[in-house]
């Protein structure tokens, strides 16, 4: 599984000196070597590429790109080429590169005036960070520092960032100067993740004393029209609409922790290919969740799964899976809907 961060510097002047990058590179190495995240991530630095050698790198397809350097007025990433002039990597070249790896699952940016180049990428991750004006290298280095320890053990971006954000909250006061910024390319999802505190349904009682928050769940519906697939239509007015989000952020690194859990004896490629087939029932439980009542209608893919997957380690993973602590802080009704989607799934396919 490729889950490559990668790591690239251009220092231009004091701001960001080489040891500043080279500090939240050693930030990053640390959290990505503990128990939890080594056989997950890789990370590989890149000092002082040129644009080109950039987008050379993007075509390797990482699922996360890390830049420390400095930003121009609108954000674009400035580098510096062979005879030391300093140069804007073309935000086209750039995106268009990013468009073609499909693998990208974040975009993480440490420069100034980041999230204005964050706006016109957006669409090219499934997650995005970056931060307004220009934020002192001891401010990225403290908010990366909490960002990649949570990632590192739960694998979810999302999470890892309003983690993040809240300990900035209490050693700082971030209502002004520079903001970090957390941007996803599904507008569905940040309306939900901006609904962060409560259900729907009991938002929407609240709604017709609070002009902003109807008015938020205006547009929530709006979006409910354009919405891709039946799951994002079902979601928005899901009552743990942010819960299941908050699954399918977790989902990718629950399947591969459970897969090195259950199958711990067995040589890598079992352990592989336990975690890609899990990977689809946990899909497969998502789409139960959003919509409980057709969940019969996922019995012969669910059982297609099912006939390659050893039966008693799939049962442990389910186990496991229900008592993960991440799984576990989520709220009570919801968890009694994962549990209830776990077992029709877990009986389909000791069945099969």
């Amino acid at each position: 599984m490729n889950n490559t961060i990668l790591f690239f510097t251009s220092e231009l002047d004091n701001r960001f000196k080489s040891a500043q990058c080279n500090d939240l590179y050693k930030i990053i190495d640390q959290h990505l070597t503990n128990q939890k995240a080594k056989s997950y991530f890789s990370l590989f630095k890149y000092d002082q590429p040129t644009g080109e050698q950039v987008l050379e790198k993007i075509a390797e397809n990482p699922a996360y790109i890390q830049y420390c350097g400095h930003g121009g007025e609108e954000g674009e990433i400035q580098l510096i080429d062979a005879r030391g002039k300093v140069y804007s990597l073309p935000v086209d070249s750039l995106k268009a590169q990013l468009e073609k790896n499909f693998n990208l699952e974040c975009l993480f940016l440490g420069s100034c005036n980041s999230d204005k180049l964050l706006d016109q990428l957006m669409d090219c991750a499934e997650y995005s960070v970056g931060f307004t004006e220009s934020p002192e290298a001891d401010f990225v280095n403290a908010f990366y520092d909490r960002f990649y320890a949570r990632l590192a053990y739960h694998g979810s971006p999302y999470k890892a960032f309003l983690e993040a954000r809240e300990r900035l909250k209490v050693n700082r006061t971030i209502a002004a100067g520079p903001q970090v910024i957390f941007k996803s390319k599904n507008n569905i999802i940040m309306e939900l993740l901006e609904l962060e505190g409560g259900s729907l349904l009991e938002k929407a009682k609240l709604a017709q004393s609070d002009k902003k928050l109807s008015d938020r769940l205006n547009k929530l519906a709006s979006l409910k029209e354009q919405a891709d697939i039946i799951s994002e239509a079902l979601l928005i007015s899901h009552p743990f609409a942010l819960e299941v989000v908050e699954f399918s952020t977790l989902k990718k690194k629950l399947a591969h922790d459970l897969a090195f859990q259950v199958m711990a004896h067995e040589d890598i490629n079992k352990i592989e290919a336990f975690e890609r087939k899990f990977s689809l029932v946990l899909n497969v439980v998502q789409d139960i969740m959003i919509a409980y009542e057709e969940r019969k209608s996922a019995k012969t893919s669910l059982a297609e799964i099912g006939k390659r997957l050893p039966k008693k380690p799939t049962a442990t993973a389910f186990n496991s899976l229900l008592k993960n602590t991440e799984i576990r802080g989520m709220h009570p009704e919801f968890q009694e809907l994962l549990a209830a989607s776990v077992n029709y799934c877990a009986k389909v396919i000791q069945r099969a």
